[in-house]
């Protein structure tokens, strides 16, 4: 998730951005560095702010340094693709004053398994000390109900998304064994989320993960 970053950077900055937090919040040292991206990557990069992330469970069959030349609206930090595999009702509460002034209940969560991101805007918004915040009330009252500091960053990122299109991330392949083969020929990235990851005895659509290994 972060080039160049080791698990010892990540587990510094996760104890210095949030020493008051329980261990359960800082345990997942890989997701944890989705939020300080900015901290650990804005030094190492020379020509460009901008990253592209993909999930260990993708396959590209289309040039993803495309994504990188997105035109993003100057208040927007963020291009995930448009895919959806849950609504925010199951990630988030929304007995939350701040989930009911930010997000819709049937709306699809922000999904981080295929994106491209300003970390110059990225720094410039703050959405680093936005999920600090937001961490800081969900311990005090549940904000969300999954155990993910994704939940927080998808939070603190609402108002500075900007949607790719959907061939960018072609998602299910580890759940769904019925889907269409043209969709999946047309797609630009494919995505294994779920448990039936290519590599698994019970993988699904293992053809087409096989034949780039």
């Amino acid at each position: 998730a972060a080039a160049g970053a080791s698990k010892g950077e990540g587990d510094k900055l996760a104890h210095r951005a949030f020493p008051n937090l329980a261990r359960m919040h800082v345990r997942r040292v890989l997701e944890f560095t989705f939020v300080v991206l900015d901290e650990l990557l804005l030094p190492r990069l020379q020509s460009t702010s901008r990253i592209v992330y993909l999930s260990p469970d993708t396959l590209a069959q289309y040039d993803v340094a495309h994504l990188l030349q997105i035109k993003m609206k100057k208040d927007k930090v963020i291009a995930p693709a448009r895919t959806c595999e849950t609504t925010n009702a199951e990630w988030f509460n929304f007995d939350s004053v701040v989930v009911k002034m930010t997000l819709k209940r049937d709306e699809c969560v922000m999904d981080l398994g295929v994106f491209m991101m300003d970390l110059d805007r990225y720094s410039s918004f703050k959405i680093a000390s936005r999920v600090k915040d937001l961490a800081v009330r969900h311990k005090l009252r549940p904000i969300w109900t999954v155990d993910s500091f994704r939940a927080p960053l998808v939070l603190a990122l609402q108002g500075h998304v900007q949607r790719a299109d959907a061939p960018w991330d072609v998602s299910r392949l580890g759940i769904d064994p019925e889907l269409n083969p043209k969709l999946l020929d047309e797609a630009y990235i494919l995505r294994w989320s779920g448990p039936r990851k290519p590599w698994t005895t019970s993988g699904l659509y293992k053809n087409r993960w096989n034949k780039f290994r």
